[in-house]
Order: structure tokens, then C-alpha cells, then sequence
């Protein structure tokens, strides 16, 4: 399964505590310009200590290359919520 491939390449890349992945493909049902046969449109929320330091651009950009968007075929869109674990802590306690 597909889904289960990106988990895991994101779970060896990043050693996340927390990860949330989920298909949201059934959003884009009707909308045959935008999504092509096999394409899924995937919400990830990621917390990983290699993130601390990192500006946004550069987890977005990490998680880019780990799971070779623009190169997937399988991947239409992504919508990534990236945190370090004091990030994900503070929002938790906000």
C-alpha cells in the first residue's frame, strides 16, 4: 500500500515521536483536472527532534526530498504541519 510506503520512509528519515498521516484524496472527488488516476492529497502532522533548528522551509523542504515530491507520482498534494518536540509541547500546553 502506498500509504504505508510514505509512513515508512518518513518514520526512517525522521524517527518521528508523533506522526499523523492521512489521505484526504476524497476531497478532490469531482475534480478531474486536478487529480490525476492514482494521486492522493495527504494532511501529515510530524513532530521529530531533527526538526530543531530547522526553519519551516527547511523541514518542508526535508520532507520534500524524503518522500521525492514532484518526482512521486503518487503524490498530488501534501499539507504538512512540522514540529520540534518543545514546539509540539507548548502548543499542546497553549
Amino acid at each position: 500500500m502506498v500509504l504505508e510506503k510514505i509512513r515508512s520512509t518518513l518514520e526512517s528519515h525522521f524517527s518521528p515521536l508523533l506522526m499523523e498521516l492521512t489521505d484526504k484524496s476524497h476531497t478532490h472527488v469531482g475534480h478531474p483536472e486536478t487529480m490525476k488516476e492514482k494521486e492522493m492529497l495527504l494532511d501529515l502532522v510530524i513532530v521529530s527532534a531533527g526538526f530543531e533548528g530547522k526553519s519551516l522551509l527547511q523541514r518542508h523542504a526535508a520532507i520534500y526530498e524524503a518522500l521525492a515530491i514532484g518526482k512521486n507520482s503518487s503524490i498530488h498534494g501534501i499539507t504538512i504541519r512540522a514540529f520540534s518536540p518543545l514546539e509540539w509541547e507548548k502548543r499542546a500546553t497553549s
